[in-house]
């Protein structure tokens, strides 16, 4: 044996010391870098969600801000008119109609909007309409407008689509930013109508400076290359930032510090993958940055987290002083463990010296002992005709005595010592197992490793091998160091264990396949053995104890005493051939049993034999054609048709009542009797029918199955009856045998017929007498029935008739375009479908500028549901009127200025907005001076005259937000929107002095003017019209009373 000196033991102590100190210190500095990385990506993530929460908070306050705007009813009433005559004129831009609109609800729009921008950063308010996106006005750049932005702008496509707001980032044709989108509603004239989309948006700079001072980190927005460029107009792209080609290739859309400029120039910003969040330590001269970097989703990527990110947000912090210490840390670490290194590798020195003396005289007694019991060992073996193996398991090492190798055709000198010669011999199937006895030895599991396995002969046979062994020796740990063991040739018991295996299978297979079972009783010791297939038919589980009883206790209590007296008859020289039910689990099976007893000579039973069959599937096929059987007798007996069977001379073999019934005859009179001669012998006409031509004689000779519904039979009394008849061959076993006969009377069914077609006549001629459009659909939403007129309103080029049972779903798709909202025609006739409840007076819009009105009513038959009946008016002409009477109800006749009545509510609309919003407002109050004696000295014709030429004075100094009306006789009134008392006294007086410069022209007669003005201010007291009416009047009062021709104040 090889010993080591001491010297080169030493040192390899010393270096393997010196080497798990190494290897402590490289854990440390680990561990401590860990807990630092941890530590900056716990940070990273508190960003994240800090930076997320802000965001959803500035969402939700871009979406109150839209849906100020949007309650607006003054703002719904304009957008809808903007829609209406954007519809009117082509869509796109529009035309002149929809650009006065526009500019309207500009002003209406343009002090809140103004507010908003100082109050809340607001960058954007934006009026669409939908379907997809159609720009109308852009507050923030009222020049742009008619573009469409399908496909670009998803969160608005997505609120014209189901009226539902919306939040999230999103970028435009001019920025990018965080936006709040509200459907807008108009609600006038008892009618809630959708208008279009209102978004209000914001960019991400306030934001980002509120967050660098709150936390003291720098913030910035970086958007893909392709993303900008994809989407924002060439002339506005630089607002997003400067682009960088180096570095990330991302515009910069905001940042609240100017170092990432420098970093992105110099492609230094780490790569983001995926959706997880970077933390990346960045040194860039004497300072050290944390960097987090996390992907910036825009709104349809928060639909479908699926999508690429748009971008991404990046944040960092100034980490040198974090960083020097931890340096440090490391530095004072490194210093302890190597002061503890050489404490350590002077005392294992000393230990190494003091033990070497000792162990060398142990190692010499062993030897010695060894050589002895080693004698010894080697007779045993030879005796017991075992192979030993002696396994030193570190190194893999193995001794084999001579028997070993015998065993597998080898010598000693021709097997390799190692453990992997005996690898290389194992059948690869048997190491699993073998590998399962070892390893619970090896660890100390278990006393003793034993294992039956395969190894292969040098001949190439395999030899089985009974393999047993036990650690002798282990480490201090309990690590195994040497086991020793022996090998036994098992081939031959084997060989017989599998013989008798096969035997056991072959029978349990042929039991199964016959679902016959069998049992053994020995009466000597009572035991009952049961074959697997028994325990199966009786769901026991294999080798559960069985007994006479348990037997008894399967068996159906009605069968149990018949069960039981087969077997004591049986026990007295009977025969045991029995069927009787079992209960198992609570299903009833059926079984059949016998038995062959054996007896001693005195007669006594010694044994008994037997087997047990499931036939469960016989008795239910059994009782299943006698139900067949019974079924086809109660079939015929209970048919309303008449039913009869005819062998192949034509002769009936069996009728059933209802043919006897509506035949006349008995049954005796028709059984035996050739059909043909009895009661289908002639025509209605008296001329005869040839049994050549008898449909069940055709098919007796050709076997082939007929039927027709011309056919009359001969009643008993002499008269005829049509009839439809069926008539079908009889085959038994591929052979014809006869036929079966069908009949039903169709009198009843020819008058019906006869009654419906007048009445379809009657119901043609009342539909082509409405006026109206009638479509009649059937329960599969096909068409039933139209009429010429509902072709005329659709335009439809086909008759009427060519459109029965055409699809009416595909129908609408392809009139959709006629009307003026498609997508609303279709899907408001999916909802009434749905409900299936009536509905009466609805109003479609045409595009062309038709209206009509539809009625809906559901066809119900009874409990069945038959249909959909539509019925369209055309009711153009009547809107028309409406239109005309509702403007003369709102306009004074002879100034064409809203009346009393139409300036009061929007006198009260302006009243709501003022407590809403608190802008200034201003009412004046305006009086034509000495009125009466125009008209006492000029006449009626003049008096209007003056009353016309004021009123085209003041429309011409008025903005699109105010109001004027006329409140009677010579009184107006006025609504000045956003004018406090200083602008509203210099409106005041500048209107007095036009009116007084200029002179009314009553044909030959100039007609001097003037007018006496009293106005107030809006007041938070104000809870109606009436009290600002009443300061604004006695204003009023006060000019007429200081000498008229001019302005005073309430």
């Amino acid at each position: 044996m090889h010993r080591f000196s001491f010297p080169l033991f030493s040192a390899l102590a010393s270096a393997l010391l010196a080497l798990i100190f190494a290897l402590i210190g490289f854990l440390f500095w680990q561990h401590d870098r860990s807990e630092l990385e941890q530590g900056l990506a716990q940070e990273s993530g508190a960003l994240r969600t800090t930076f997320e929460v802000a965001l959803s908070d500035l969402e939700q306050q871009m979406l109150t801000l839209a849906s100020m705007v949007a309650a607006d009813p003054e703002v719904q009433s304009l957008f809808r008119r903007g829609q209406e005559a954007l519809a009117a004129e082509g869509g796109g831009p529009g035309g002149a109609r929809t650009a006065r609109l526009r500019d309207e609800l500009y002003a209406q729009v343009a002090p809140a909007w103004i507010d908003m921008q100082q109050q809340f950063g607001l960058r954007q308010l934006h009026f669409q309409f939908g379907p997809g996106s159609l720009s109308y006005l852009r507050v923030h750049t009222p020049e742009k407008f008619g573009d469409r932005m399908d496909g670009l702008r998803h969160i608005i496509e997505d609120v014209n689509a189901d009226q539902r707001p919306r939040t999230g980032f999103e970028t435009g044709r001019i920025y990018s930013g965080v936006r709040g989108v509200v459907p807008v509603w108009y609600s006038g004239g008892g009618e809630r109508k959708y208008i279009g989309a209102l978004e209000a948006g914001t960019s991400f700079s306030a934001q980002l400076a509120r967050l660098d001072r709150q936390f003291g980190a720098g913030f910035a927005i970086l958007l893909k290359q392709q993303h900008v460029e994809g989407a924002v107009w060439n002339q506005y792209r630089p607002l997003s930032g400067p682009r960088a080609e180096q570095g990330c290739g991302c515009y910069l859309e905001a940042a609240s510090r100017d170092e990432v400029r420098g970093w992105m120039n110099d492609a230094r910003l780490p790569k983001l993958a995926g959706d997880a969040i970077l933390s990346h330590l960045l040194a860039e001269g004497d300072k050290t940055w944390h960097l987090t970097r996390f992907p910036l989703r825009d709104y349809l990527g928060k639909v479908d987290p699926a999508r690429p990110a748009v971008g991404s947000v990046l944040v960092w912090r100034d980490k040198t002083a974090v960083i020097a210490a931890w340096q440090r840390h490391q530095i004072y670490t490194l210093l302890a463990l190597l002061l503890a290194y050489l404490l350590a590798q002077g005392l294992l020195t000393w230990l190494l010296r003091t033990t070497r003396r000792g162990l060398q005289s142990r190692i010499d007694e062993a030897t010695a002992a060894l050589s002895v019991a080693g004698e010894r060992l080697d007779m045993a073996l030879r005796g017991a005709d075992l192979g030993l193996w002696d396994w030193h398991i570190p190194s893999g090492r193995v001794t084999y005595n001579a028997r070993w190798a015998d065993m597998l055709g080898y010598t000693q000198d021709e097997i390799a010592p190692h453990v992997s010669s005996w690898e290389k011999l194992v059948h690869p199937d048997d190491a699993p197992d073998i590998e399962a006895a070892l390893q619970p030895h090896l660890k100390g599991e278990t006393p003793l490793y034993e294992s039956e396995h395969r190894m292969r002969h040098k001949n190439g046979h395999w030899v089985w091998i009974l393999d047993r062994g036990k650690v002798m020796e282990r480490a201090a740990d309990g690590t195994p160091l040497r086991a020793v063991g022996t090998h036994l040739d098992i081939t031959a018991r084997r060989a017989a264990e599998a013989r008798l295996r096969d035997n056991e299978a072959m029978l349990r297979r042929a039991q199964s396949v016959a679902r016959v079972g069998s049992w053994e009783l020995d009466v000597a010791s009572g035991r009952l053995d049961w074959s697997a297939e028994t325990y199966r038919i009786f769901n026991l589980a294999p080798g559960t104890p069985t007994d006479y009883a348990l037997f008894l206790s399967f068996i159906h209590p009605d069968d149990r005493p018949h069960v039981d007296a087969a077997w004591q008859a049986a026990l007295r020289g009977a025969p045991y051939d029995i069927e009787h039910r079992i209960v198992v689990e609570g299903e009833t099976r059926w079984v059949r049993e016998m038995a062959e007893l054996a007896t001693n000579a005195g007669g006594a039973l010694v044994s008994a034999l037997g087997t047990v069959q499931e036939i469960t599937d016989l008795k239910q096929a059994e009782a299943a054609l006698h139900e067949v059987s019974r079924r086809n007798e109660l079939l015929l007996t209970a048919a309303g048709e008449g039913i009869y069977g005819v062998g192949l001379d034509g002769r009936t073999t069996f009728i059933n009542p209802a043919a006897l019934a509506m035949l006349g005859y008995a049954e005796s009179e028709i059984i035996g009797v050739q059909q043909h001669n009895l009661f289908h012998h002639h025509h209605p006409d008296g001329s005869d029918y040839p049994e050549r031509e008898c449909p069940l004689c055709l098919t007796l000779a050709d076997g082939k199955p007929r039927r027709t519904d011309d056919e009359w039979f001969i009643r008993k009394d002499g008269s005829f009856f049509p009839v439809t008849l069926t008539v079908t061959p009889i085959e038994e076993h591929g052979r014809r045998t006869g036929a079966v006969a069908m009949f039903q009377d169709m009198t009843a069914r020819r008058a019906a017929e006869n009654a419906l077609h007048a009445a379809r006549a009657r119901l043609a001629t009342v539909i082509e007498s409405f006026h109206g459009g009638i479509l009649l659909e059937d329960q599969s939403r096909r068409v039933a029935l139209a009429n010429q007129t509902f072709c005329d309103l659709f335009a439809v080029p086909a008759a009427p008739e060519a459109l029965i049972g055409s699809d009416c779903a595909a129908s609408a798709e392809q009139v959709r375009h006629l009307l003026a909202q498609p997508d609303r025609f279709t899907r408001r006739i999916d909802e009434v479908i749905e409900r299936r409840a009536a509905v009466i007076g609805e109003e479609l819009n045409m595009a062309d500028g038709r209206a009509l009105e539809r009625d809906y009513l559901p066809i119900v038959g009874g409990d069945a549901f038959l249909g959909h009946l539509w019925l369209y008016r055309d009711i153009t002409e009547r809107k028309e009127r409406e239109l005309e009477l509702r403007r003369l109800a709102t306009t004074d006749i002879l100034t064409g200025l809203p009346n009393r009545r139409h300036f009061l509510e929007r006198m009260e609309q302006e009243l709501a907005r003022f407590h809403r919003f608190g802008k200034a407002t201003a009412l004046l109050m305006i009086d034509i001076d000495h009125f009466k004696q125009v008209n006492d000295r000029h006449g009626h014709a003049a008096g209007d005259a003056v009353l016309r030429h004021f009123a085209g004075l003041t429309l011409g100094t008025l903005r699109k937000i105010d109001l004027v009306g006329r409140l009677g006789g010579e009184e107006f009134a006025l609504v000045l929107p956003g004018t406090d008392a200083e602008g509203a006294d210099l409106y005041a007086e500048r209107l007095r002095r036009t009116v007084e410069e200029h002179a009314c022209l009553a044909g030959a007669v100039e007609v001097p003017v003037t007018v006496s003005i009293g106005f107030t201010l809006f007041a938070s007291t104000d809870t109606g019209t009436d009290l600002p009416l009443a300061r604004a009047d006695a204003a009023l009062y006060q000019a007429k009373q200081d000498g008229r021709n001019r302005v005073a104040r309430g």
